[in-house]
């Protein structure tokens, strides 16, 4: 008898864990809740429409793979933020304004690439120009500071070299190269 007294509550909370994976963690209520089922809706909506061929009968609203990709981004960052919340502090009766501002810079980084698609679509894998490529160079060497600042120090000293070494650089290295010397001891001349 107690056995089945035990199953009750383990299996409501069994559900409850199941309910919150399912729809997130938070059950909001008034403009919250209208805002989650709008952009659900609009998602909806808008994947309805790049995967008809309305698009291409009407000649209007065609969007290539990449960008649709990006959009997609942007409604999973609102809803991911709006639906489960970020702090374990968070309410769970409504969207924090913690919550709202890490959607919004989603919503802005999703932006970016949507904005610059065509720019950096026409340099992939290109490296950024200008005393910015160093610093993200040595930004993107993150994964590396796991076995010590040594292993990104050098990562730093090879990259800085190899820039010191390309480019309009290479004009300027040239200048204080050495020459080769002949075999009297005095340096060749450039006419060889």
């Amino acid at each position: 008898m107690t056995d089945s007294i035990q199953a009750v509550p383990v299996r409501e909370t069994l559900e409850t864990m199941v309910a919150e994976a399912d729809t997130g963690g938070r059950k909001p209520t008034g403009f919250g809740k209208t805002y989650i089922f709008a952009i659900s809706l609009a998602w909806a909506l808008f994947q309805l429409w790049y995967a008809s061929p309305l698009p291409y009968k009407l000649h209007f609203g065609v969007i290539n793979d990449g960008q649709a990709r990006i959009i997609h981004l942007s409604f999973a960052f609102l809803l991911a933020f709006a639906t489960f919340p970020a702090l374990k502090s968070s309410p769970r009766n409504r969207i924090p304004i913690t919550d709202w501002m890490l959607a919004a810079l989603g919503i802005a980084a999703a932006t970016y690439l949507l904005a610059f698609y065509s720019e950096i679509s026409l340099r992939p894998g290109l490296p950024i120009s200008g005393r910015w490529r160093r610093f993200a160079s040595f930004a993107a060497s993150g994964h590396d500071r796991s076995t010590g600042l040594p292993k990104s120090c050098r990562a730093w000293c090879a990259i800085t070299f190899r820039q010191a070494t390309s480019g309009h650089y290479r004009s300027r290295f040239k200048q204080v190269a050495f020459r080769p010397v002949g075999a009297n001891g005095s340096a060749r001349s450039a006419a060889r």
